[in-house]
């Protein structure tokens, strides 16, 4: 269940948020479990944008955060690319419906011919076009980080972070704002093994509001635990 990618892959622009259903393909995605909605919801749009909505449960805390990239071209070459980030707040599934403060939805399964797809049904558009729905399916494959899919989707059990130690734990801690692109001090150890990271970019010198609760707790947990390995 924990296996999520969510650096967004640089796919061939479809537009699945201009996707034609038959009402009567769609059927609600009626889960036995709520932690079955977990993953990343894949939206492709027209402007070189695409956009994940990562869904990340753990017991009763459930969390949503789009990641979107966009995309610069020259001659049909891709020259640059921007990632943007936002949580959002007051996350709640009933049944097979979404909510949050920001936007809602559901969860459907699109049926033809023996073929399934599952979606997010986004009833608020995101990507800027005029659109009544929006959909984006479900993606679940590897990732690329060492400890991030940890600390993403699950509050890490404290036998767990006893056994790293204070380097692996430091990389832990950094990583989850390395990931959105925390500028590290220059020339600092967390900068230098940053930079040799292919993944990492470092973008903004503040990213408190990209991060999660699921995050936030395994953060606090970590640095406790560091105090504790110092103190010793």
């Amino acid at each position: 269940m924990k296996k999520i990618l969510f650096l967004l892959i640089l796919i061939p622009t479809v537009s699945l948020s201009q996707l034609k259903f038959d009402k009567t393909e769609l059927i609600p995605w009626i889960a036995s479990d709520v932690s079955e909605y977990e993953g990343a919801y894949l939206f492709v749009f027209l402007d070189e944008e695409e956009s994940k909505i990562n869904i990340a449960i753990e017991g009763k805390i459930i969390c949503a955060q789009r990641v979107s990239v966009y995309r610069s071209f020259k001659n049909i070459e891709l020259i640059d690319w921007d990632v943007e980030y936002f949580t959002y707040t007051n996350v709640k599934i009933s049944g097979n419906k979404f909510f949050s403060n920001e936007t809602s939805g559901e969860f459907v399964i699109k049926e033809n011919r023996g073929w399934s797809q599952k979606y997010l049904k986004l009833d608020i558009p995101l990507g800027g076009v005029e659109t009544q729905f929006e959909f984006g399916f479900l993606e679940k494959d590897s990732d690329h980080f060492s400890y991030k899919q940890t600390t993403e989707f699950e509050i890490m059990k404290d036998e767990y972070i006893r056994s790293l130690s204070l380097e692996e734990l430091r990389i832990m801690r950094n990583e989850i704002f390395a990931k959105y692109g925390y500028i590290f001090r220059e020339g600092g150890k967390m900068d230098r093994y940053f930079k040799k990271q292919e993944w990492y970019r470092g973008i903004y010198e503040n990213v408190d509001d990209f991060l999660t609760d699921i995050e936030k707790a395994n953060i606090s947990a970590i640095q406790k635990v560091e105090q504790e390995k110092k103190s010793k």
